[in-house]
Formats: structure tokens, sequence, C-alpha cells
């Protein structure tokens, strides 16, 4: 079995040998002072590059000229459920279910009807709505049982989710909000923007971690909560005369 060089080492090897090739590719002139007046490279200070070579580590060429350097931050966190789009639904009077017409995990609209309950008071029955627009993530409440105080639906509006992210008190110092947030999931695939929306005052006791929060849009469901994502944010900008 053939033993396999670096890649690193390869790199470096012809990293080493572009920059002496370049060093020593000047005019020389003998102490005497009598060098050509036009000098030419020989073979021996040139270093080539086989297209092979090339294509096969993926070496690339780029021009040199000024620029902008971005220092940017890495986050890591999770995608939680927009708090404030968040809905519980209960009994204005206390009564018998007489039937339930949503089902968890439903989208319903806002207004649209969740159960009919008669109240044990007057023996009339009225109708219980959503209301907002969202997804029923908690059904408590079954026909023929009663309602009383206790909240018998849940309803998250997901068209927007939160990105949660934990930082230390160092790393927030350059952070504020109104930031623009590049997000991915973690392991590739959905990417989305959004604005540093919260930062917070308090650090967690244990962990010293402080949450940052982006606000995303989720219409098309694509976020899910408790998906674990990164995230990046530009936080300086340096004009360079020369940039790769």
């Amino acid at each position: 079995m053939k033993a396999q060089f670096p890649k690193s080492a390869l790199l470096f090897l012809l990293l080493v040998g572009c920059t002496l090739a370049a060093c020593s590719g000047g005019d020389s002139h003998d102490s005497a002072g009598h060098g050509d007046a036009h000098h030419h490279e020989t073979p021996e200070k040139q270093t080539r590059i086989s297209r092979e070579m090339v294509d096969a580590y993926g070496i690339e060429t780029r021009h040199v000229g000024a620029g902008t350097i971005r220092e940017q931050q890495l986050l890591h966190g999770r995608i939680r459920v927009n708090a404030e789009g968040v809905r519980t639904v209960a009994a204005r009077f206390p009564g018998t279910v007489r039937d339930v017409e949503v089902r968890l995990g439903q989208w319903v609209e806002a207004g649209q009807r969740l159960a009919r309950i008669e109240s044990s008071e007057s023996l009339q029955i009225y109708s219980l709505s959503a209301p907002i627009a969202g997804v029923v993530t908690r059904r408590t409440v079954n026909p023929g049982e009663l309602a009383g105080e206790q909240a018998l639906f849940e309803i998250v509006d997901t068209r927007q989710v939160w990105a949660e992210f934990d930082v230390f008190p160092s790393s927030r110092t350059r952070l504020e909000p109104g930031q623009r947030v590049q997000v991915a999931a973690a392991g590739g695939g959905m990417t989305g923007e959004g604005e540093l929306d919260y930062l917070a005052s308090i650090a967690a006791e244990h962990t010293q971690a402080m949450v940052v929060r982006v606000v995303l849009d989720n219409a098309q469901g694509q976020w899910l909560p408790g998906q674990f994502v990164s995230g990046r944010v530009v936080t300086g900008e340096v004009e360079a005369v020369v940039v790769v």
C-alpha cells in the first residue's frame, strides 16, 4: 500500500516553493558589477503545478486588491416557538362540552369555532372560538366532559418563530439589536435571515450564558421548534489595502 502524503503538507511545500522562487527571482549582480543587463529566469527558479494537481487538491488562484474584511461571530442555538403568538382558550362559563370541532395539530383560522359548551347556570349553549390563527397544540377536553376554569385549547401561530442563541458576556458586547443574522439548520439544508430582536441583560446562574434572539419568517413551516441551528453575524468591518 502506498503511503498517502497529507494534503496540508503538500500545500505547505508548494507555498514555500513559490515564496523561494519569488524571493530569488529578481535581478542578480556580482560583486564586481559585471551582471547581465537583462536577467532571465532560469527554469530552476520557477515553480510549476500540473493541471492534475490543481484539480486533485482544489487549488484556486484569485486576484489581489483592495476590499473589506468582515469580522463575523458564530452562534449556536435552537428554534423556539414565538411566545407572543401563543394563546390559551378556556370556557367563558362553566358547563358541559357538547361537541369539539378541531383536532390536535390542526390549523385553525381566527374566529373559527373550536367547541360548543352548555352553561351550567343558564343551560344555554355558546360557542368557543379561536382568538388567533394557528396550530392547535393542546386539547384537554372531549364531548360530555365538564369545562371549568382550566385551559381547554392552546393555539400557536407558527408563521414566525424565534432562533435563540446562547452567548457569553464577552461576546454579547459585540452584538446589538438590528444586526442581520444568517441562520442555517444544523447539518445543512435550510437557511434564513433575520434581525437580532432581543439581547438578554441577565446571565443564567449556572452557565453564565445570555440569550439573544432572532425573529424568522416561517410562513412555509420550514423551521421546527426544537431544531438545532447556527447563526453568523457581522460584528465589524475593516477596509484593507490587500484582500484575497
